[in-house]
């Protein structure tokens, strides 16, 4: 089992808690998660109030906490993890570079290949980077296939409205067709989210 904690600057805390409403931001936000997690290194306890946690043991999962939101994705790569330093490797990748990862964000903020009639609008930018990396087209694969298992816990006061919108409640999914609330009578604490989700704990009941 590894358990690694990571402070964020408030820096991070803007872009990795900001709002979710698709795939695409999904793999955003992993690549950036990566990105952070290859140049700065684990400590013993977060310092902040916002800080990140890096779960793999029967489950693989990210948890950004902070003092009113915390919300988890699944991990989908191995985590080495040799002395302070930690590297990631993929189903097709030996090593997910630093690089890698803002091909992958230059990718899809810069072509809006997705929503294109034309397949050449996808395909061609992809032909480019596998030019300079093989990997690049079977990693971005990976990165669309797999399952985020996205899960928020929120504390809103703003948008409270009963049982309608519970002050403190679950949200499951995060684009609108899908997604659902659970509502829950007293707020998370830091870990609670990482305890519900722990494959390795007794399962919680909802009623």
């Amino acid at each position: 089992m590894k358990l690694l904690t990571f402070d964020l600057t408030q820096k991070q805390y803007d872009e990795f808690f900001a709002p979710i409403r698709s795939k695409v931001e999904i793999i955003l936000l992993l690549m950036k998660i990566i990105k952070y997690m290859l140049i700065e290194p684990p400590v013993e306890a977060p310092k902040n109030s916002f800080y990140m946690i890096l779960k793999v043991s029967k489950m693989s999962r990210i948890f950004l906490i902070s003092p009113k939101k915390h919300f988890s994705i699944s991990f989908p790569f191995t985590v080495i993890n040799p002395d302070d330093k930690v590297y990631f490797k993929s189903k097709n990748l030996d090593s997910i570079s630093s690089k890698m990862t803002s091909d992958v964000i230059g990718f899809f903020n810069k072509n809006n290949s997705l929503s294109s009639s034309s397949i050449y609008d996808f395909v061609e930018p992809i032909d480019e980077l596998t030019l300079e990396e093989p990997g690049t087209w079977q990693f971005i694969k990976e990165l669309m296939l797999f399952e985020e298992g996205y899960i928020r816990y929120d504390h809103d006061e703003k948008h409270e409205d009963g049982d309608n919108h519970p002050l403190h409640h679950l949200d499951v999914f995060y684009s609108s067709s899908p997604t659902f609330k659970i509502g829950l009578k007293t707020g998370y604490k830091k870990l609670e989210l990482l305890d519900l989700l722990d494959l390795e704990n007794t399962c919680k009941y909802l009623s």
